[in-house]
């Protein structure tokens, strides 16, 4: 070590002794026996190359720390990179819990553990869920099964269900406290002081100053290489942001003629064009010193033309358009502060017409919590819009738009946070897959919104945790170079972490009825997604309530298909429809469709509404998110047709980390409808009797289809080139470089016709060994399903919510606070 660096380290360790005591002030002595297996499974850890790491307050900073051993004295970490001991008896109750839990990493018999010490330490909650966690991973280890069925025997019962924060279903229009939990729906106040002077398009003078000292840091000086080499596929936004950075005038130059060429084609007047015009009041802006006086004139005469054709046009809350038109306008409209009269109209229709009268009511119903209307494809691409508008406001005339709609701002951060898939494939993350979009998307866009937001969101628990996230080792940095320019526009490196392991595991967005959930938050997670909301929008969003997913090391269950656009017989009879998602089909031969204004096919699904902004239509009645599980209930049956259906409810029991139980009660209206339960899976499928699996690269699912006890389990190929839509064959157009989806899709239908059926089905995915099979019991009123290491379920075989897990009752209403 150098002199300097261990001069350093003894100055912090001399600074940390009362940080050091100050935690030990709560100490609780971890017995013996516990302590000697909790060292005995660090240091066998270390033998075998593993180094886990643990949040732990040293030096008065919590940090994640790498265990680098332990012995009968202390308990060694890394900082720095030195090994630096501390004693057991210096460590609080809380932290001993950390390092335990760290140390488990999903291994069963190290779970039993830290559920002993959690039980040790007189935190019941904690053991419970630990213990749920080693019976799940036990599997077929009937030895650990038994130990963990005897600690959980020495747990206290657990108190009653927390009360629901409301005793209504979900309606449509949900408060942020339905949705959040927790504290993300806290968003500071961000106003800030008129900013007259340029740059004030996105800028004001702290964001000036840390872009420009972003030059010679590495995010800045891979941004400058990249684009100092005279790509072309920039957006105008990178070169405007480097002449700022750098004051070269090549980049203004650059950024000019490229806006040149938009002026020269003349006004705008298709919406897929609307980009340019915001982009353009950036350039204007930003490189306003360099424009001459005729240039100018030019610009606002062209930048004007334009708004006059777009002024009018999709003025509807949860539109892609609508939102591009209201960031367009208002970035054109600040630019043209102090040049041009028109200045105050644009900024109008953007903020009144558009902002106050339409979206911000939109981000308190069905953008609440986070989830875009129109499905993640547009959500991923459009949401930054909405974004900057409100970052417009506020550096340019201190109006804070943030705090108006803290339920769309705050869940739309955490809502990102679930929306990517653990791993990285291909150099990025895969996004969650909802409503139309390519099953390949850009990982950049959603880097983006959630640098912007942790931004915006500074200084709460949600910015922290976030950072951790942005900043974990194992996070892709840009997928595309071209995008480059997030990293310098708004990223912060040394933004304040929480550890992601504290970090709530499931999130709802409740305005569009969507659940995500992950097992963990490492990069080897599972993630299972649920779906149960209006068709609020019918441009993008899918007829897909029920719909749910499972991710583990790749796509397992999905939706079919990939986007091919928005009309023809592939979007309008197939792709967008119920038959494409992993949900329930009625058949009723004497239905009719119209979907999009058109004549369709007759899927056997759920009702099609053209109504931009509709927020009725399946809901969900329950919530209940746990450390070991999240129960999520819903009401499907006004998805569908009162003419098919009576009774169609879901519940959907995600038992971290593998299993996933869904139970459905349908009633029809004639016994001869038939019903179908789908799912679609990707890699290379299997069905044996009433059991179906596939494998997909590391990724394992298995089910068993254990009611209706007649069920008939079919497996249909090929559907990654066309839909089997009741024996109509819908082909998925061709198209280069992209995905076409799951080829396999699994119908359960029950052997005989009646009017009443309750489905069963509980999957599981892994990548180790496989799990035992689930069995079930149906008592009348109530079924029992039993999971080998977990213990039973019971479930409300009506679909009514409520129940219980291994003996902890299931809230029966929506319980926005995730223990």
């Amino acid at each position: 070590m150098h002199d300097r660096s261990r001069l350093t380290l003894l100055v912090l360790i001399a600074s940390s002794l009362l940080t050091i005591h100050a935690f030990a002030q709560d100490a609780q002595q971890l017995p013996d026996d516990l302590k000697k297996r909790l060292i005995d499974e660090i240091d066998g850890m270390k033998k075998a190359g593993e180094k886990p790491k643990a949040w732990l307050d040293v030096f008065g900073e919590k940090a994640e720390r790498p265990i680098d051993g332990a012995d009968a004295k202390a308990l060694t970490v890394l900082v720095q990179g030195n090994p630096f001991p501390v004693s057991w008896e210096k460590l609080c109750a809380s932290d001993t819990l950390v390092v335990a839990r760290s140390v488990a990493q999903g291994n069963g018999e190290r779970l039993l553990l830290a559920a002993e010490i959690a039980l040790a330490y007189g935190n019941n909650d904690q053991a419970s869920d630990l213990a749920l966690q080693a019976g799940q991973a036990a599997g077929t280890d009937a030895a650990l099964a038994e130990k963990v069925k005897a600690l959980a025997a020495r747990i206290p019962a657990h108190a009653a269900t927390p009360a629901a924060t409301s005793d209504q279903p979900h309606t449509g229009t949900p408060t942020a406290t339905q949705n959040t939990g927790m504290s993300t729906s806290v968003v500071p106040k961000r106003s800030g002081s008129a900013r007259k002077e340029r740059p004030r398009v996105l800028m004001d003078a702290p964001r000036l100053a840390a872009v420009r000292a972003k030059s010679g840091n590495p995010d800045g000086k891979r941004f400058l290489n990249y684009i100092s080499k005279g790509v072309t596929d920039q957006e105008s936004i990178a070169y405007p942001l480097a002449y700022l950075m750098t004051n070269d005038e090549q980049y203004s130059r650059q950024a000019m003629d490229i806006i040149q060429k938009y002026v020269d084609r003349g006004p705008l007047k298709d919406l897929n064009q609307i980009g340019e015009l915001g982009f353009s009041g950036i350039v204007y802006d930003w490189c306003h010193d360099k424009l001459s006086e005729d240039k100018r004139k030019t610009w606002q005469t062209w930048m004007l033309k334009s708004y006059d054709n777009y002024k009018d046009q999709y003025m509807v809350g949860y539109h892609n358009y609508m939102m591009r038109c209201a960031w367009a306008f208002a970035l054109v409209g600040y630019a043209l502060e102090g040049d041009n009269p028109r200045a105050a109209e644009l900024l109008e229709n953007a903020y009144v017409q558009r902002w106050s009268k339409r979206i911000l009511p939109a981000c308190k119903a069905g953008l609440v919590g986070g989830a875009w209307a129109e499905g993640e494809g547009y959500g991923s691409t459009t949401a930054i819009a909405l974004l900057e508008l409100a970052e417009a406001a506020r550096c340019a005339e201190g109006k804070d738009l943030y705090s108006e709609a803290p339920e769309f701002f705050a869940g739309r951060l955490a809502f990102e946070m679930f929306l990517e898939e653990p791993g990285v494939l291909d150099g990025g993350r895969r996004l969650w897959i909802n409503g139309d979009m390519k099953r390949v998307r850009n990982w950049d866009d959603v880097l983006e919104q959630r640098l912007f937001l942790q931004d915006a969101l500074r200084g709460t628990d949600l910015a922290a945790y976030a950072q951790a996230y942005a900043e974990s080792a194992a996070a892709p940095k840009c997928q595309y170079n071209s995008m480059n320019f997030v990293d310098v526009l708004w990223r912060d490196r040394t933004a304040p972490q929480k550890p992601l392991e504290t970090f709530k595991l499931s999130h709802l967005a409740a305005g569009r009825g969507t659940v995500l959930m992950r097992s963990d938050w490492t990069e080897n997670a599972t993630h299972v997604g649920f779906v149960a909301g209006p068709l609020i929008t019918a441009s993008h969003a899918h007829a897909d309530a029920g719909h749910f997913t499972i991710w583990k090391d790749d796509e397992l269950a999905s939706q079919a298909g990939d986007y091919r656009g928005t009309t023809g017989p592939w979007p309008l009879d197939a792709y967008k429809r119920t038959v494409a998602h992993n949900t329930l089909l009625i058949y009723d031969p004497a239905e009719k469709f119209e979907v999009r204004h058109t004549p369709s096919l007759n899927d056997g699904g759920q009702l099609w509404n053209d109504e931009e902004e509709y927020l009725g239509g399946a809901k969900i009645v329950a919530y209940d998110a746990r450390r070991t599980y999240t129960y999520v209930c819903a009401d499907l049956t006004p998805a569908y047709s009162k003419n098919k259906a009576a009774v169609v409810r879901r519940q959907f029991l995600y038992l971290r980390p593998c299993t996933i139980i869904v139970l459905d009660r349908v009633i029809s209206t004639h016994p001869e409808f038939q019903k179908v339960w789908q799912c679609y899976l990707s890699g290379v499928a299997t069905v044996t009797g009433n059991a179906f699996a596939t494998t997909h690269n590391k990724g394992k699912l298995k089910a068993e289809a254990l009611l209706p006890t007649d069920a008939k389990v079919t497996l249909l190929g090929g559907q990654d080139k066309a839909l089997n839509v009741f024996g109509k064959s819908i082909a998925q157009p061709a198209e280069r470089n992209s995905d076409s989806g799951p080829q396999w899709r699994v119908e359960i239908k029950p052997g005989a016709a009646r009017a009443s059926d309750t489905f069963l089905v509980v999957l599981h995915a892994y990548d180790g060994a496989e799990p035992a099979a689930a069995t079930c019991k149906d008592g009348g009123s109530q079924i029992t399903i039993s999971i080998p290491g977990f213990g039973d379920v019971v479930l409300n075989a009506d679909g009514s919510p409520g129940g219980s897990v291994a003996g902890k009752a299931l809230a029966q209403t929506v319980v926005a606070k995730e223990e």
